[in-house]
Order: structure tokens, then sequence, then C-alpha cells
């Protein structure tokens, strides 16, 4: 593992004689058995800082061996912010008096911290219950009440027909460009409810949307009710309809035998699980991103 130091100007070296020989370029390497990454803003203090360079008021990206737990930096420091295996974040500062305090933190406490700006979403749309920042750019989870909606379903060389139907609860997450859309059983939005395969063409085993032609942007909040209308209000193809009904062969077949009957409500009984919660399916999603 490496301990690597660098500045906005210079290259930063550490005295590298208390922690063994020095190699002969600007990483010192160390067997070690574990290692927590940290960012640690370096400001000025009584004591000089150990290091051949002017590190006051600059942000300083450490990956240091740490053989317990929690360790000092090789520089005085004001407060240090570790980023655990765990995947949470340990802020930590020592304390005039000798010790040190120590808090868990989020992302956007980080962010607003190290940004030095407020981080509000202003009002959410209604049915929209999360909303967040990944490297793909906003993401959101927008979940949509049992209702009835009218689709456009064609096959090849026929004109479209509307198919007016009962469809269950459904959840729509944006990420970046990218969409996913399951349904679930449940009356109101639950996070641990159990998730089902959407009973509609047009859209993968893994639940992300096919789009065809349309393209409806970048995910954001503010969007999320177009973003699923846009979808409902697709041309419907044979596309992806195979695997959506527990009865029919597809949901193109399903669709048009609700309509057929004009029923009133969706047999979320004839829903195909997919065998996980939609709060495993998003995390897994967002980790993965």
């Amino acid at each position: 593992m490496t301990l690597v130091c660098s500045t906005k100007k210079s290259a930063a070296r550490v005295p590298w004689s208390r922690y063994g020989a020095r190699p002969n370029s600007k990483t010192m390497t160390i067997p070690i058995l574990k290692t927590v990454s940290w960012s640690i803003l370096s400001m000025a203090r009584s004591a000089p800082i150990p290091m051949e360079t002017n590190m006051t008021d600059q942000l300083v990206t450490i990956s240091y061996p740490v053989l317990s737990p929690v360790v000092d930096p090789p520089f005085n420091y004001l407060a240090a912010l570790y980023f655990l295996d765990s995947g949470h974040l340990l802020y930590r500062r020592p304390l005039s008096g000798g010790g040190y305090q120590s808090k868990f933190v989020s992302l956007v406490d980080a962010a607003a911290a190290f940004t030095q700006k407020d981080i509000d979403t202003g009002w959410l749309p209604a049915g929209v219950v999360r909303w967040g920042t990944c490297s793909e750019g906003e993401y959101f989870v927008y979940s949509a009440p049992a209702q009835k909606v009218t689709l456009a379903m064609t096959k090849a060389g026929d004109d479209p027909q509307d198919l007016t139907v009962p469809i269950p609860r459904t959840v729509l997450l944006g990420v970046g460009a990218t969409y996913y859309l399951w349904a679930v059983q449940t009356k109101v939005f639950d996070p641990n409810a159990d998730a089902f395969h959407a009973p509609f063409p047009n859209v993968y085993d893994d639940g992300h949307i096919c789009w065809g032609q349309n393209r409806p942007g970048p995910a954001a909040p503010m969007s999320a009710r177009k973003v699923w209308e846009l979808f409902f209000g697709s041309l419907f193809n044979q596309d992806l309809a195979a695997g959506k009904s527990q009865k029919l062969d597809n949901a193109c077949t399903l669709l048009r035998t609700l309509h057929g009957q004009k029923a009133g409500k969706f047999p979320n009984a004839d829903l195909v699980p997919v065998n996980k919660s939609i709060r495993l399916l998003i995390e897994h999603i967002l980790e993965s991103r």
C-alpha cells in the first residue's frame, strides 16, 4: 500500500526517515494488513507542519497504512475525515485538552463542509421519495400509485391500438440518463416492499427502460413525473414483453386482456417477482455507479 501526498502547486514530501528507508520515488510502500483513506484539511497551527511545502488552507488526499483502527497523520491537523471500509465517513478532531471528538457524517454534510455551501433540493414534487447525486449526476426515486392509464400498442404492420388498463403501483429510478421501472403490490410506497417486474413491454429484466427514439434527458427530481408520463405515453410494441405475467405468455397479451375485460384493478397476483426488495435493487444500482 502507498502513502501519496500532493498539493495544488507541488508534490509534498514527507520525512520518510520516521517510517523507514526512503524509496526513490515520492511514494512509500509498506507491507500492512489493512488501509484506510482520508482527506484532511490542513491549516497552519502553532507547531510547524513537517512537510517541505506550505500546506496552509490546502486539501491533501492521502492513502496511509493503518495498523490500528484510527491513526494520526504525520503532520499537525485541525480535523480529519476518514473514508472507512464500511462506506461510512468518520469525522475526527483532536481536543485541546487531549483526546478526540469523533462522529459519523453523511456525504451531503461532507460536501457542504468542503464547498461551504448549503445543499437544498427545494420543494420536491409529489411522488419523489429520494434524491441524491452520484458520479453520473443526479438520481431520484419516484413512485406513482396504482391507477388507470391509456397505452398505445402496436403489432408489426398494424395501426396503434389504445388500451385503457389498470396498472399497479410503479417505482421509477432515474440515474444520470438511465431509467429503471418496477412494480410493487403495496398501496403506499415502502422501500422494503418486494419488487416485481414491470408488466409492460420495453423494459429489460433488470428494470432498465428501452426508450427507443424517445430521449427523457438527465434525471432530475422536478422532471420525475414527466419522465413517468413519457414512458406510458410511448408507443409500445412486442419488444421485451415476455416473462411479465404469471398466467399469460407476455405483457402485451396481459394488457389487451385487461382492456377487453374493462378491468377496474390490476391483478397483483399475476406480477412476476424479482426476488429482491426495492431498497436492495436501488442500492445495488447506485453502488455500481
